[in-house]
């Protein structure tokens, strides 16, 4: 019977009936597409407000160009990182979160979207974007909270899930807080927060 309606109904159509009958399926697509446009929505609104110029630097990218797009400007130099090559989107280097090919204080902007909870070393890779980031030197990040595991393979890959008050303990020594934007998933202000996004500036040397 499921082969038949495998092949009789669309897969656009076999997902409305699906979510129909489920609700968590319901749940897991509201919680995405709270989500996704909240973040997006931060990201944009950054490279609106501020001119990047110097090097910019995605770690994480995969095979997305958006960011690169988005922020795309005369004397910025967009690079994309990511642990792996996408075949499609290469990035500019493969290299580890906390291992980055780059120069103490080189990078005059990062953009860390959605990469941190599945970095199992957290204050390692934290370490590093304290390293990279130059003085004065801006971090965008958006991490998700209450949000599905999300891995190609199942229980491998997602390790965390941070709060406001973890992300400000992780960063507070050596960054000042810009900018905090919370996702909420019924309402605002309610305590089912679906992501997080920073806007980090790299404190000046004393």
């Amino acid at each position: 019977m499921k082969k038949l309606i495998r092949a009789l109904l669309p897969a656009g159509l076999r997902l409305r009936v699906y979510g129909l009958r489920h609700p968590e399926y319901r749940l897991q697509q509201k919680i995405h597409g709270t989500a996704r446009p909240a973040l997006e929505a931060f990201l944009e609104d950054a490279a609106r407000s501020t001119r990047f110029s110097g090097i910019m630097l995605e770690v994480g990218a995969g095979g997305r160009v958006v960011n690169r797009d988005r922020f795309s400007a005369p004397g910025l130099l967009y690079l994309r990182t990511d642990i792996v090559s996408n075949a499609t989107v290469p990035p500019h280097l493969v290299s580890d979160l906390t291992r980055l090919p780059f120069r103490t204080a080189s990078v005059d902007a990062l953009v860390c979207s959605e990469v941190l909870e599945h970095i199992p070393h957290t204050h390692d890779a934290v370490a590093e974007l304290h390293r990279v980031i130059r003085p004065g030197g801006d971090l965008l990040l958006t991490v998700p909270f209450f949000y599905p595991i999300h891995e190609a393979v199942p229980d491998e890959g997602d390790f965390w899930r941070f709060t406001p008050a973890a992300l400000r303990h992780l960063f507070q020594d050596g960054f000042d807080l810009v900018e905090e934007r919370r996702a909420h998933l019924f309402f605002p202000g309610d305590a089912f927060v679906v992501n997080v996004a920073m806007w980090w500036r790299r404190r000046e040397s004393r």
